[in-house]
């Protein structure tokens, strides 16, 4: 990607470092049956100069998942799992929401039982997300594979061997709106994981502006392990309101995982063994006492 302001975007190097990295808002959730939400929101003010988010990593993983993220004269954000000792999520045990525009973008909850419920919002008309649609009394939010296209994010794939500048790892994550091929899909690119302050906005990946959030629901038996996610991606000026990028463009870069541990097996619904009495052990032995004499005196 060009940098469209190179002598501008070097001599603020400085400004540029100090620009908070932590656009947006990122809460993992674990269900009473193991099943782990990733609830990414963007709630103004992002900070930076930024009036848009640009997310082209996302990331779970039953072993956890890390990243990093710079933003200095070049922008640098990723997370994923480094394989093989992480390996993500399975591909077709994914499944997301669209782009949500909540009535209330800073009223989040969740309520564990079964399958689990998320709430984004307020109210009668606040957003419901389920795995499962009957946790949702009133109805819930209709849900996507990763392999498809729709409600404003792009189809998924499988990246793997990715490397972002700000560290040494090649990480295996998830890439949206690339070419890919297989079953589940593969990219034949990599992610944007590496760019330039002042340069255009990736083309790949999603946006987000303030108001908007979306969910990543992992399914699975999950119950008793601890689960990881993770999210990367850009601030983005699209008005030209930035100081650092007169025309406009990343101005930052942020990365952001969490780890939570897995809900505890239920006990089983079987009654133990009643546990023998002394009373009743002391009369087996005399029993087996009696039943041994009698042994000896016929073998006499």
């Amino acid at each position: 990607m060009s940098l469209r302001h190179p002598l501008a975007a070097a001599g603020l190097l400085a400004s540029v470092a100090a620009v908070p990295a932590g656009a947006f808002q990122q809460q993992e959730y674990r269900a009473s049956d193991g099943t782990a939400y990733q609830v990414i929101r963007s709630v103004a003010p992002i900070g930076g100069g930024a009036d848009a988010e640009r997310i082209t990593t996302i990331a779970g993983a039953p072993g956890g998942v890390g990243g990093c993220n710079l933003s200095t004269s070049t922008a640098s954000a990723i997370t994923g799992a480094i394989t093989p000792q992480q390996m993500l999520h399975p591909f077709a045990s994914v499944k997301r929401t669209a782009i949500l525009l909540p009535n209330d973008i800073s009223v989040l909850a969740f309520d564990p039982a079964g399958a689990g419920k998320v709430t984004i919002g307020s109210g009668a008309g606040a957003t419901k997300v389920c795995r499962t649609a009957a946790d949702c009394a009133g109805g819930a939010v209709t849900l996507s594979v990763l392999g498809t296209a729709g409600g404003g994010v792009p189809a998924a794939c499988i990246a793997n061997d990715v490397a972002a500048d700000c560290e040494l790892n090649k990480r295996q994550t998830l890439g949206f709106g690339l070419s890919a091929s297989g079953n589940p899909p593969v990219c034949q690119a990599s992610p944007t994981v590496n760019t330039t302050i002042c340069a255009n906005p990736p083309s790949d990946g999603f946006p987000l502006i303030p108001g908007q959030a979306v969910v990543f629901i992992y399914n699975g038996s999950l119950t008793g392990i601890g689960f990881g996610v993770g999210a990367g991606g850009f601030g983005i000026d699209s008005d030209q309101s930035d100081s650092v990028c007169p025309d406009g463009g990343v101005v930052s870069a942020s990365a952001s995982s969490q780890s939570v541990p897995g809900p505890s097996q239920p006990p089983s619904n079987k009654s133990p063994a009643p546990a023998a009495s002394h009373l009743g052990l002391m009369a087996l032995a005399a029993a087996l006492a009696v039943w041994g004499a009698r042994r000896l005196r016929h073998a006499a």
